[in-house]
């Protein structure tokens, strides 16, 4: 598939894992465009990016009891509200990206908008290797002892947009697999359509054990926040709403028949926000600072019964030789895949009993997550704890 975009909108171990930055809330994030731009790219004479690791996160709503991931409301440019469909970004990062100091800006890393098809699935999820991670495609499976989740989808992604202070970026990559621009300025990705799976689960041991120390880092005096001592205390209050999202895609499994296995592995925090009543995300005043907003956090969701936007923090982006490109797309869920359009068109013409009907075949909730909206109140990025300290990203 291929897509066109403007060039008019640009505006230590292993690679894989992003030291937080610092974000005490004081500054809002700018919000991705509501809409994709279709003109062409014009390639401009640039300094290769040489792309090392991708990350994934699912942005977009949860209803628990309908097993659905859902939408939620947002303003347009007018100040109408419209539906927003879930999404997943994938960034594609360089090494320089993950150095002490670097990332601060978009000249490292290229963040791509996702439709994630998919439908309810059981799948297995397990807790990464953290203290030795693998290093090459051959090392996976992982034998960490499976974790259990509260939900799991499976499907595929579908590509659509680029976040508009990215592009630069995108274009300078130097694998024409992962991102290229043809002769008329259409891009595309060799990821297109890959097997990629999430499923929701209780924060993991990993982050009980480290979220507490960037919440207390990222609000230090020294980044610039109001304290140290403010950060856990928002960390643990709010704990309750914060999730772990296990994010699977393919890896090597000589082991088995289908050449792969695809357990989810915890390279994502997340967390779970309230909808405001017009089924906005939520926001409140900040309980360090009330002159700044926060996240209204769904610290008191009931298990069985949650309803929330989930918002998910990419820690671990994965290194590039841990993945074997020939089979990302093996494993695609029939049922997740839609009949073709012709097909669809003949149902209920002639006779053709039962041909083509496609019961049961559709996309699955939530598909068409609309991440053609590049848009950024979809995950309450207005929000100044839009943190993510949780994860690699900005502190709170």
């Amino acid at each position: 598939m291929k897509y066109i975009i403007p060039i008019s909108m640009l505006v230590l171990a292993a690679c894989g894992d992003k030291a937080p930055t610092t974000d005490d809330g004081d500054t809002n994030e700018e919000e991705p465009e509501s809409t994709i731009p279709t003109d062409p790219i014009t390639e401009p004479e640039v300094e290769p990016l040489e792309a090392v690791a991708v990350g994934f996160e699912y942005i977009g709503g949860w209803d628990e009891a309908a097993g659905t991931l859902t939408g939620w409301m947002v303003q347009d440019a007018d100040g109408n509200l419209v539906e927003q469909d879930p999404y997943v970004l994938v960034s594609i990062t360089n090494m320089d990206y993950f150095s002490e100091g670097a990332g601060t800006g978009n000249e490292n890393i290229c963040t791509l908008y996702a439709d994630f098809i998919h439908v309810p699935a059981e799948l297995t999820a397990r807790p990464y290797n953290w203290s030795s991670p693998p290093s090459s495609a051959g090392m996976y499976p992982l034998d960490t002892t499976p974790a259990t989740v509260w939900a799991s989808y499976d499907g595929y992604l579908s590509f659509t947009g680029i976040a508009s202070d990215t592009v630069e970026s995108c274009i300078r990559i130097d694998d024409s697999f992962v991102f290229s621009v043809d002769s008329e300025g259409a891009w595309s990705t060799g990821l297109d359509a890959m097997h990629f799976g999430i499923s929701f689960g209780e924060l993991s041991d990993f982050f009980t054990t480290e979220m507490p120390t960037w919440y207390e880092s990222g609000f230090s005096e020294d980044n610039g926040g109001p304290g140290s001592d403010i950060g856990l205390a928002y960390f643990e209050e709010n704990k309750n709403a914060f999730i772990t999202q296990y994010i699977h895609i393919n890896h090597q499994d000589a082991s088995s028949d289908e050449g792969f296995d695809f357990s989810g592995y915890d390279w994502n925090s997340g967390r779970l926000v309230n909808y405001a009543s017009d089924g906005t995300v939520g926001l409140i005043p900040c309980s360090y600072d009330e002159s700044i907003e926060c996240y209204d956090m769904a610290v008191d969701a009931i298990p069985g019964e949650r309803n929330t936007l989930v918002l998910g923090n990419a820690y671990w982006y994965e290194d590039f030789p841990n993945i074997d490109f020939d089979i990302l797309g093996l494993g695609v869920p029939p049922e997740a895949v839609a009949p073709p359009e012709d097909e669809e068109e003949d149902e209920g013409e002639g006779d053709g009993e039962g041909e083509g009907d496609g019961e049961g075949e559709g996309d699955g909730e939530g598909e068409g997550d609309g991440s053609d909206s590049d848009d950024g109140s979809d995950d309450g990025s207005d929000s100044d704890d839009s943190d993510d300290s949780d994860d690699d990203s900005d502190t709170e």
